[in-house]
């Protein structure tokens, strides 16, 4: 039987489509979701960028530039889904 492929772990040449998911941490729980339902549905041929999970998600790597992390991995993405939930919050950083 051959190893399972890995669901989210980015690596060089890794030529599966990339969702980024754009949240604010207290919408964490609603993009765990989204990420989640994406990969089991995928089969893991969707790699998924979420900010805020770093064990289940590929995620910005320790010790380097978030806002670089970021632009990297939007400039990568085939799908980018904005987590909105109210509008009374400030979603400039979104």
């Amino acid at each position: 039987m051959a190893d399972p492929v890995p669901l989210t772990a980015s690596s060089p040449g890794d030529e599966r489509p990339l969702l980024f998911i754009s949240h604010r941490h207290a919408d964490k729980e609603i993009a765990d979701v989204i990420r989640t339902f994406v990969v089991e549905r995928s089969g893991g041929r969707v790699e998924v960028f979420q900010s805020s999970e770093a064990a289940g998600a590929t995620g910005p790597r320790s010790g380097l530039s978030l806002r670089s992390e970021l632009i990297e991995n939007l400039w990568r993405a085939s799908v980018v889904v904005l987590v909105y939930t109210t509008d009374d919050h400030d979603w400039s950083y979104c």
